[in-house]
Parts: structure tokens; sequence; C-alpha cells
């Protein structure tokens, strides 16, 4: 939990040091998410929608018109429903997260392109499994010693960039596994190799 407030305090501090003009804001939107995995691990995994929605503060970098640094804080619903077998899982993970993205102008345009990399910080996490080994139950598991706490990803996306209004689309990948090797009322179950990603659409007031 320190790692992040620190991570978030440095960045802020860094753009109020670098900027020539800076634009505090609010952002929200929607979230499409899945679980991605480098092995065949787990079979027909499905797109979640769920959403995000923070304050985020772009900034002026070394005085060039062009180019911007912005810094959010975002909480983010994630997820993704997949199986393992027999069994259906039902995965649902809340986040906060801190990404810092590197903005570009095109040709003195509203349209932007940007990247970067972010931190996230497992704030809440619900898995449902159903199965014949739960005797077609729902067993719920909300213990988040379980998976992963934090996730470090990269991201880039589109955007238009108005004086008092921005829009963008997103593509974020975590690096990180969310699963960790866990017991389910007596049944083991391995982490498989999933990460985080997903697509975001977000509308933004800047003030």
């Amino acid at each position: 939990m320190r790692k992040y407030i620190i991570l978030i305090v440095i960045s802020l501090s860094s753009i109020v040091y670098l900027n020539a003009q800076t634009k505090f804001g609010v952002k929200g939107g929607v979230n499409l998410s899945n679980l991605a995995v480098e092995q065949d691990q787990i079979d027909n995994t499905k797109t979640k929608t769920g959403f995000t929605v923070g304050i985020f503060n772009q900034s002026q970098l070394l005085r060039i018109d062009w180019l911007m640094l912005k810094s959010e804080l975002l909480y983010t619903v994630k997820g993704s429903k997949y199986e393992i077998g027999n069994t259906k899982v039902n995965a649902n993970l809340q986040y906060l997260d801190v990404p810092l993205s590197v903005v570009v102008r095109i040709f003195n345009s509203p349209l932007t392109v940007h990247a970067g990399a972010q931190y996230s910080f497992l704030t809440k996490v619900k898995y449902e499994y159903e199965s014949p080994l739960f005797a077609d139950d729902t067993v719920v598991d909300d213990d988040r010693d379980n998976y992963t706490k934090w996730d470090l990803g990269v991201h880039a996306g589109l955007g238009l960039d108005f004086e008092n209004l921005t829009i963008e689309g997103r593509f974020v990948r975590g690096l990180r596994n969310v699963e960790q090797d866990r017991t389910i009322l007596s049944e083991n179950f391995q982490s498989n190799d999933t990460k985080n990603f997903g697509f975001q659409i977000t509308a933004g007031l800047k003030f």
C-alpha cells in the first residue's frame, strides 16, 4: 500500500516541477476486460464489462506545445469468465490503477497518441467457482491472499484532446500473473499464467 502512495506523490510532484501548463480533471468510462493466457490452461474465456473512474493531471512536458505528461488515479473493475475442465470460474477484480503516460499531439490537431506504464493495487477480489467438485454449488473465494496484490502493466491508445474535454481509447496489459496457488474447500487449484488485459473507452473533463 505504501509503495503505490509513494509512486503517486512522486509522479504528481515531478509533473508540477516540469510543466509550464497544468490541468486537472475527472474521467470515467467503460472497461472491457479479460485474462490473457500464455499457455492452454483455461478454456472459453469471456470478456467482462466493467467501469473505470477517477482523476487525472495533464501537463505540458519540457515546455513543448505538442508533448504532455499525464498521471491518473483510477478505480477500475476488471475480470473474466473462463473454464478449467468441468469448473466454471467467474473472476471479479477491483483495482486502484496509477497510469503514467506520455501524450503526443498530432500536427497541432485534437488527435493524440499516448503510451506509458501502470501500477495497479488489488483492493477487492471475488472468484465464483461452479463445479461438480462442489456438488454444482457456487463457491466464492474472496481471500486477497490467494491472488497477486499488485500488478505492473503497459498501455497505449488514441485520443481527442480539446480545451476542456478529452476522449480516449486505450489498450491495457498487465505483466504479472493474477492468480496464486490456492485451496478452495479442500480442493487444490494451481495458479494459471493469467494476466489482466483490456480496452477502455473514457471521457474526461478538464478544469
